[in-house]
Parts: structure tokens; C-alpha cells; sequence
């Protein structure tokens, strides 16, 4: 056991440790209640010493510095700290830039109620930009901060509510929010103020209030105030027309970096629409644009570039600008675009992606302007409708014209499947738009009638559009329905009219029918000499018809004296540029030896050009030099071969010559049945000649014919008549 002492000093011990115990507990106490009852400000004011350390760190670009002191209070939550750190990664400030990391820290500090930093969240919201697209939530936390009166927020939370995103559409919503933004000052959206009155868009229409609120807007020099302004003084709307003013503000919009202002002034030193013509400040005014992407600047910066006429030539730059303009949806880019890659100019030709192009154009309006990431701007201002007007007047022909491009490569399929239809629907777009190409096309459609029923009279109207145009083809073709009579009463003398107005530019069609009209006096006096005049002129234009027909009268004399130098001259030209009739009358001259020298070799080389492009009469030609072995060496099976194929064709000569050689077996076995079909062909076409031949078949009885020397004898007088030596022999045997 122990002691009393010893039980005494362990007592003693416990008790002190107790009393130990009790006072740290109270004072434990006293410590807490104390930092439990000191006021919020004072830890406030130690996270906001510390922010602003970190603030100016960022200050003075210490940005690590910055990031180490904000992160750590950042993520206790602290509002401002967060917000910064968001900043940081936005913008990449001494960390590789994170949209991510700047979501997540924008959203600490918004859901703390930082204004800001909810309107930054929504920005990336709407972007998609470290966060997935959502229109809804960038709506939500773009109202947040519109609730706290941040007047960004309240001007972009307008523009949801005008266009529907994220939001329901409403132009009430949408004015009420732009106007507590505009009562901030927010110039944007005093601007959007005067749209909303321009249009009458959840307001009733304004132009005075429009105007009034512009004018607050410009007093910050607003861009696209002074721009809308400039419009309502170019057009008077709301006050009287003011060129002058107009100007003004238009050149102070477009210095204060509007593009579609500077476009329009461009377009208006350009085009004259205020004072005289100044190429050079256009294209400066169309530089400055075109640096911010806007396409019908990017387009006529590409043109002249093309040009090489006010800028240094560049194809490349040229194309590749063509191409950004057509990308952003430039209409008169676009057919551009479509037209270079039809024609394979400035790259290569691309059918596909013409069609692809010229599709786009028949699809597309150019709308004027650009955008940003971190701004909103108005879907319809003044400045831009204007624009659109000024480009209307000049892209009317360009888009009417790559429909008709369009037709074309669906009639021709070219790059796509051939499909007359959708030929036909282009056309007809771009014909009533008064494209004289589709005008001409829909009218030979109708006038030959191959996709569609014939239609003189429709063919008629068109004929007649696209001639009142000046279109040379088309004069053409409506003289020869004069001249025909269809579609209208035939009128010999309206026919010569269009025909002399075709003729007047050049066509060679139409020239040869004044020609032809006069060797028949057909409208006019019948003249050979005219006639003659107005082949010399085809002719001498090259065309190929003329130079044979002038060649074939000369050699004949017939209206004209007869001249054989005159005559070789003509056929050469022809027969060179391949016209195989002219090529057997020039080797005609030159086996017969008219005004050149006598060269069979020359002959038959002429002769079997001819003949090779299927000439019946260059082919009998060559197969009876083969037969004789003149300008040739002889070759009886080469002579078959070529009278074959002429009398094929239905030539008499060779019918004739065919069946003697099934006569005597030259060049082929000897068959009297296939030699009576011949003659018998001869005969059927106007070779009297051949009869003297039949009748030899008539007397022996070949052939399978019966034997017959009355018959025979009537023949051989027949072909003798017709200038046949050898039957007028056979006939003494009689």
C-alpha cells in the first residue's frame, strides 16, 4: 500500500493538471468569442491588402508575382482575386493563354456577385470559348450583371433579346435594356437606341429620335453613329438631304474606323456619288477596309490588284483576295471567283468549283460589316442597308450573269451531271434579268426545239431581246426567222435589215445570207456582182464557207468572171482551215494543171485529205488514181476500197466504176450479181452512163438477169447517148 504522503502528492498532482486544464479552456474561450466578434471588415481589409499587392505586381508586369499572390485568396474565394486570375489566363499574361482556366475563374468570382466577371463568363458563353456554346447561360449571367447596373452586360443582354439568342426574341426587352445602358453613357448602345427608333423595332418608328440619340452617340465619336447619320443626311430621312453633312460624317466614321463606311466611301469616290471621281482615295478607303475583312473591299482591292492598273499586279494576291471576299460572302467576289475558276484564270481551270461558286452567288447577299468577339453589334444598321443598295446596282449583272454561267455548265455538264431542266431554269432567271447570253440560249432552245416543244413565237421574243441589245448572233437568227417565216410572216426586207446589223459587227453567218439573197434577188435586186462583194468580206474575215464558195465561183465563172488564180487562192485558203470540198477542187487544179503547174503527187495528197474527212467525191477521185496509178502507185484494192465507200455514200461515179470492177474481178472476186446492183444503183441515181454497162449484162445474160439483145441494145444506145464510149462501140455490133 502507500503511504498517506505519497497519496497526498499524487492528489496534488491531479489537481493542478485539473486547475491547468480549466484555465486553457477558458482562455481558449475568451480567444474565440473574441475573433468571433471581430468585425468582417478587418479580414476584408487584410485579403484586399493582399490583393493589391497582387495588383501591383500585375502593375508593373510581374505577373508570376501577381499570380502567386492572387491564387491562393482566389481560391477562398475572394471575388476580386478570382476575377484577375480570370483576366490573367484570357489574355495570357505570363501563363500560356487558357480560356478554360479563365471560365473557372471568372465563375468563382461570379457566383461571389462580381459583376464583371459575370459579364466576362457570358462573353466566353457565347463564344465557346473554354466553355461548350450556350446562348442560355450567357444570357443568364449577362443578366446578373445587367442587374447590377454593368452597362456592357445591359447593351449585349439587349442584343439577345433582339435576336432571339439564348432568349426568346423581344425587341421590347431589348430597347428597355439598351436604354438603361445608353442612360450610363454606353455610346454602342445609344447607337442601338437610334436603330431601334430607325426601324421602329419594339418602339414606334422615329427618325427624329433616331437621329436624336445618334447625335448623343457621336458626341463619343461612335463610329457607327456617325455612320447611320450619315446615311439619314444622304437620303433626308427625317430632315432634309444634306450631301455635305452626309460626307462628313461619313469620312468621320470611316476615320474613326468604321469599316463598312470606309467601304461606302470608297464606293462614293469611286462612283462619283459625292463630287468628282478620285481613284486613288477609293482604293486608300479600300485598303483601310480590307484590313478589317471587309468583303466588297477585299473584292475591289482584288479587282484592281488584278488590273494592275492603280496597284502593282499580283495574281496571287489577287486570287487569294478574291477568294477571302467570296469566303465572307461577297456576291460580286463570288461570280468573280466562279468566272476565274470557269476560265482557268489567275489558277487552275475547275469546273466543280465554278459550279460551286456560281451557286453561291444565286444564294447569297452581301452584308456589310464585321465583328468582333468582345463586341455586339446591330444585325441591320443604316449604313449597312445603304451599302446594300449601292452594291445591288452593281452586282445585279454579276449575279444575273453567273446564272447564266450556271445554265451553261448544267446545259454543257460541265462540272455536273448534263441536265437541260436545270439549264433551262437558269436561263430563265437570267434571261428576265436581262442577260443577253441567256437571252440568245432560251431562244435557240425554243427555236430548235430539242429539250423542250418548239416555240417559234417565244424564240421570236427572245431573238428579238437580245437583238434590240446588239447581239450579233442573235440579228442573225432573228433575220432568218424573218427570212423563214417562223414564228411571224415571213418579210424578206426585216430579214436583210438584222441580217446588215449582224453583218455590220462581224457575223459571218449573216454575211454570207446577204450574199446568197442576192445571187437570188431574194429582198432585193437580184446581183451576182453583190453577191460576190459580201463573200469577199466573209472570206476575208477567214471564214471558211465564204473562201470555198468564192474559191468554186471563180472557178466556175459563174457571177463573177472566171479566174483561176483567183480561184486556186480562195480553195487553198479553205481546204488549210480544213474544208474538204475546197481540198478536192484544189486537187482538181492541181491534176488538171489550172493556174499552177500540173503535179499529180500534189493531187492525190489534196484528193486524200478530202477524202479521209468523208468528201464522196475526193473519194472516187483517189480510188481512180489508185485504179490507174496516176500521182500513186497502182493498188486495185485500195481503188475498191475508196469506190466502196463513195458509193456508200450515194456518188454516181463510183457506183458506176464499182460495178465494173465486179465486172472484171479487179480488185475484188468477180461477181456479176453484185455488179448489176450497182449499175442498177448508178442508174437510180441519174448515172445514165451506167446503162451501157447493165446492157453488156443484159446481152450474156449475167448476173441473174435473162438474156435480152433487145434490151441490151436499148441500153447500149441509152449510155451511149450519155457519153459512153465503149457502150457507142458495142452498139456497131448491132
Amino acid at each position: 500500500m502507500k503511504s498517506n504522503t505519497a497519496i497526498t502528492t499524487s492528489f496534488n498532482k491531479r489537481l493542478h493538471k485539473t486547475i491547468q486544464a480549466n484555465r486553457l479552456r477558458a482562455w481558449l474561450t475568451v480567444f474565440i468569442t473574441a475573433l468571433m466578434l471581430t468585425p468582417p471588415s478587418l479580414a476584408y481589409a487584410s485579403t484586399n491588402h493582399i490583393f493589391k499587392q497582387g495588383a501591383s505586381a500585375y502593375k508593373q508586369q510581374d505577373y508570376q508575382k501577381a499570380i502567386e499572390i492572387w491564387q491562393p485568396i482566389a481560391e477562398k474565394g475572394n471575388a476580386k482575386a478570382a476575377a484577375s486570375m480570370g483576366i490573367i489566363y484570357r489574355l495570357g499574361k505570363g501563363v500560356e493563354q487558357n480560356y478554360e482556366e479563365a471560365a473557372k475563374w471568372f465563375l468563382i468570382a461570379a457566383k461571389e456577385g462580381h459583376a464583371k466577371s459575370q459579364y466576362n463568363l457570358a462573353l466566353l458563353y457565347r463564344a465557346g470559348l473554354g466553355v461548350e456554346h450556350d446562348d442560355i447561360v450567357a444570357a443568364k449571367w449577362y443578366e446578373k450583371a445587367a442587374q447590377q447596373d454593368f452597362a456592357k452586360a445591359q447593351h449585349n443582354l439587349a442584343y439577345m433579346y433582339q435576336i432571339g439568342a439564348g432568349v426568346l426574341q423581344n425587341h421590347e426587352r431589348a430597347m428597355r435594356w439598351y436604354v438603361k445602358s445608353a442612360a450610363t453613357g454606353e455610346a454602342n448602345s445609344r447607337t442601338n437606341v437610334g436603330h431601334m427608333y430607325y426601324y421602329g423595332r419594339g418602339i414606334k418608328q422615329s427618325y427624329d429620335t433616331a437621329i436624336y440619340w445618334y447625335k448623343k452617340a457621336i458626341k463619343k465619336e461612335d463610329p457607327d453613329a456617325l455612320a447611320a447619320l450619315a446615311i439619314i443626311y444622304l437620303n433626308g430621312y427625317g430632315l432634309d438631304s444634306d450631301d455635305a453633312l452626309a460626307f462628313e460624317y461619313l469620312e468621320r466614321a470611316a476615320l474613326a474606323g468604321n469599316a463598312t463606311a470606309q467601304t461606302l466611301l470608297a464606293m462614293a469616290y469611286e462612283n462619283r456619288y459625292f463630287g468628282e471621281i478620285d481613284i486613288n482615295q477609293a482604293i486608300q478607303w479600300y485598303l483601310k477596309a480590307a484590313e478589317q475583312e471587309q468583303p466588297r473591299a477585299l473584292a475591289r482591292i482584288a479587282y484592281f490588284t488584278q488590273q494592275g492598273k492603280y496597284l502593282k499586279r499580283d495574281q496571287q494576291k489577287s486570287f487569294d483576295l478574291y477568294k477571302k471576299a467570296a469566303e465572307l460572302g461577297d456576291t460580286l467576289a463570288q461570280a468573280q471567283l466562279g468566272a476565274i475558276y470557269e476560265q482557268g484564270v489567275l489558277t487552275q481551270k475547275d469546273d466543280k468549283k465554278a459550279l460551286y461558286w456560281y451557286k453561291q452567288v444565286s444564294q447569297s447577299l452581301l452584308r456589310g460589316g464585321g465583328s468582333t468577339l468582345f463586341n455586339q453589334n446591330f444585325e441591320q444598321t443604316p449604313y449597312q442597308d445603304q451599302l446594300e443598295n449601292w452594291n445591288r446596282k452593281a452586282q445585279t449583272g454579276a449575279v444575273a450573269q453567273a446564272r447564266a454561267n450556271l445554265g451553261t455548265m448544267y446545259h454543257h455538264g460541265r462540272g455536273v451531271i448534263k441536265n437541260h431542266d436545270e439549264a433551262l431554269v437558269w436561263y430563265k432567271k437570267s434571261a428576265k434579268s436581262g442577260i443577253v447570253s441567256a437571252q440568245r440560249n432560251m431562244a435557240i432552245i425554243y427555236d430548235e426545239g430539242k429539250w423542250i416543244e418548239q416555240d417559234f413565237d417565244k424564240a421570236l421574243k427572245w431573238y428579238q431581246r437580245a437583238a434590240n441589245k446588239g447581239d450579233a448572233v442573235s440579228q442573225q437568227k432573228l433575220a432568218t426567222m424573218y427570212y423563214k417565216g417562223n414564228g411571224t410572216e415571213k418579210d424578206l426586207k426585216k430579214a436583210l435589215k438584222w441580217y446588215r446589223k449582224a453583218a455590220d459587227q462581224g457575223d459571218l453567218e449573216a454575211i454570207r445570207a446577204i450574199a446568197t439573197m442576192h445571187t437570188k434577188g431574194s429582198g432585193v435586186k437580184k446581183s451576182a456582182g453583190t453577191s460576190i462583194d459580201w463573200l469577199q468580206k466573209a472570206a476575208k474575215k477567214g471564214d471558211i464557207n465564204a473562201q470555198a464558195k468564192l474559191g468554186a465561183k471563180y472557178k466556175q465563172g459563174s457571177g463573177v468572171k472566171k479566174d483561176l488564180a483567183k480561184a486556186h487562192y480562195w480553195l487553198l485558203q479553205a481546204a488549210q482551215q480544213g474544208d474538204a470540198g475546197a481540198q478536192n477542187n484544189v486537187g482538181y487544179m492541181y491534176a488538171k494543171g489550172q493556174s499552177v503547174d500540173k503535179n499529180q503527187a500534189e493531187a492525190m495528197r489534196w484528193y486524200l485529205k478530202a477524202a479521209r474527212q468523208g468528201d464522196q467525191k475526193a473519194q472516187t477521185n483517189v480510188a481512180l488514181r489508185y485504179g490507174s496509178g496516176k500521182g500513186v502507185s497502182k493498188d486495185t484494192k485500195k481503188s475498191v476500197y475508196w469506190l466502196r465507200k463513195a458509193a456508200e455514200q450515194g456518188e454516181g461515179r463510183a457506183m458506176v466504176n464499182l460495178g465494173i470492177n465486179y465486172t472484171t474481178g479487179s480488185g475484188v472476186k468477180q461477181d456479176y450479181v453484185q455488179a448489176v446492183k450497182w449499175y442498177r444503183k448508178a442508174i437510180d441515181n441519174g448515172q445514165e452512163f451506167a446503162k451501157g454497162n447493165l446492157a453488156y449484162m443484159y446481152e450474156y445474160g449475167y448476173g441473174g438477169l435473162q438474156q435480152d439483145s433487145a434490151k441490151a441494145k436499148q441500153l447500149y444506145r441509152e449510155g451511149a447517148k450519155a457519153g459512153n464510149k465503149w457502150a457507142k462501140k458495142q452498139l456497131q455490133r448491132f
